[in-house]
């Protein structure tokens, strides 16, 4: 069995009964992106939200998703401890996100909005809930908050060796790398992103690129709408579901090559988790604030 270190043994409890770390690591990766790219569920942003935002991303791939861990966790990489005991972790999640839901969005700056959701993301990281895939529920429960206040997150602007650098340090107790980084994350919602025939397009061809799916498989009624892409990603897990399943009983005639993995190892090639210095954060930080340098507009981008 190929291994990884990034890896929790609760991985093994899947719906494909499948052992090899690389693949499984692949599936989830490919599963929960083509569930965000669907949307999220709707809620109150509090327990049940949060619970429910983590069943649908992981929900294809593991039976556990969407409940609260019933095991004390390493944080992220081995950061720290969980600060809550899992007898605890219901009611200090319930906490950070009463006060997230007392915030008032409309009467803050970009600078004081893009604070808080720092604020709330390493709360609720240092909690870090469930068994796995904690930082993605976090990150899609604050995008949704974002958006319903006309905000976004540009979770790709944010290098992924600082990022984590950032959040090792805000764990322990230093939040200013963390809050520099998500102000220059944060910014009005970009319309034309969501709407714009050839970002629509785009995400169509990547959706299309990640599952493997060929002509024969594509719907006849695609259209270049964003409704569609939600529809098509939705498609696209049910498609790649069977898939793996099909490989998961031996069969070699599957869509996709899935011991060739790309999605995960990709980025597990451009990202150096050990590489999460001092220095790594210094650099990103230093072009940040160049970056600031330049006026953001006041106002959503049509």
């Amino acid at each position: 069995m190929k291994g990884h270190a990034n890896f929790r043994s609760i991985q093994l409890d899947n719906h494909f009964g499948i052992t090899d770390q690389a693949i499984i690591r692949e599936a989830d990766a490919l599963f929960s992106t083509l569930r965000a790219t669907e949307g999220l569920p709707k809620g109150a942003f509090d327990q049940a939200h949060l619970k429910s935002i983590h069943k649908h991303l992981l929900g294809d791939m593991y039976p556990w998703a969407g409940d609260f861990r019933k095991d004390s966790i390493q944080v992220g990489d081995h950061y720290a401890e969980s600060v809550a005991p899992p007898a605890l972790v219901e009611m200090e999640v319930g906490r950070v996100l009463k006060a997230l839901g007392n915030e008032d969005p409309q009467g803050m700056t970009l600078s004081e909005f893009s604070a808080k959701m720092a604020n709330y993301y390493v709360k609720l990281y240092a909690i870090s809930p469930f068994a796995d895939g904690n930082a993605r529920a976090i990150r899609s429960l604050l995008d949704a908050y974002s958006e319903q206040n006309g905000m976004q997150i540009k979770w790709g602007e944010m290098p992924a060796e600082a990022f984590h650098a950032a959040t090792r340090q805000a764990l322990q107790g230093n939040h200013e790398g963390i809050r520099q980084m998500f102000r220059a994350a944060v910014d009005y919602e970009d319309l034309a992103d969501k709407f714009a025939i050839s970002a629509i397009q785009e995400k169509i061809v990547q959706i299309r690129q990640k599952v493997g799916l060929n002509d024969q498989h594509m719907p006849s009624n695609m259209s270049a709408s964003s409704e569609h892409v939600k529809r098509f990603a939705h498609y696209a897990v049910q498609v790649a579901s069977k898939d793996l399943e099909m490989y998961a009983k031996g069969s070699k005639q599957t869509l996709r090559d899935w011991e060739s993995t790309s999605i995960q190892a990709d980025a597990d090639n451009h990202l150096k988790r050990g590489a999460d210095s001092p220095s790594v954060l210094r650099e990103a930080l230093s072009k940040i604030a160049q970056d600031e340098a330049k006026p953001k507009p006041k106002y959503p981008r049509l």
